[in-house]
């Protein structure tokens, strides 16, 4: 049996708020849990305000070099009947982008050298401080802070949630290929 390892803060999830989380607790000894980082495999529609802080408009110049980067001007909007459009203010034009959440979350990872470790979260004592993985107990001294998003995990391992049915989501992006204003009356 492994000895159980100690940390002042526990992070579930290595996504984007992980990832910053991490990044703004980096002179602290966290345990940093995903198990599968980086899979998260759509595409990120990212706003301004993201990169305001120092920590991350530092990364800018990076981001813009990943393979999946590409401008955002814009969000439309496209219903049964109807289409809207909302353009961005042109100040916010240069941090406004698309790109592979994958991609992103790698280079945080790369950039800030982010300890993530290939664990799931599968148990919980709150009483006792102890977070249970498939790699072995970590005791905290400090926070448990779940950034696993939709998953829910601490949640969920503590019986707050239930899924009460499947939910879906689908967007897509398309190229303009021209304009047609009387096409959208």
């Amino acid at each position: 049996m492994k000895p159980m390892r100690k940390v002042e803060h526990v992070i579930v999830g290595a996504g984007l708020a992980g990832l910053v989380m991490a990044r703004f607790l980096k002179d602290r000894n966290i345990a940093l849990l995903d198990p599968s980082p980086f899979a998260y495999k759509i595409g990120e529609s990212l706003i301004p305000e993201l990169f305001r802080h120092p920590e991350l408009a530092a990364l800018l110049d990076d981001v813009r070099k990943l393979p999946s980067y590409t401008e955002k001007h814009g969000t439309t909007f496209v219903g049964h009947e109807e289409v809207a459009c909302f353009p961005l203010a042109s100040i916010e034009s240069n941090i406004s982008m698309h790109v592979f959440r994958s991609e992103l979350e790698a280079l945080f990872a790369a950039r800030w050298r982010s300890p993530i470790e290939r664990a799931r979260m599968i148990g919980v004592d709150l009483d006792a401080r102890v977070v249970h993985t498939d790699a072995g107990a970590i005791s905290f001294s400090g926070q448990l802070i779940d950034c696993s998003g939709p998953a829910m995990t601490l949640a969920s391992l503590l019986g707050e949630v239930r899924a009460i049915r499947p939910v879906h989501a689908a967007w897509r992006y398309h190229d303009v290929v021209s304009v047609d204003d009387d096409g959208y009356r």
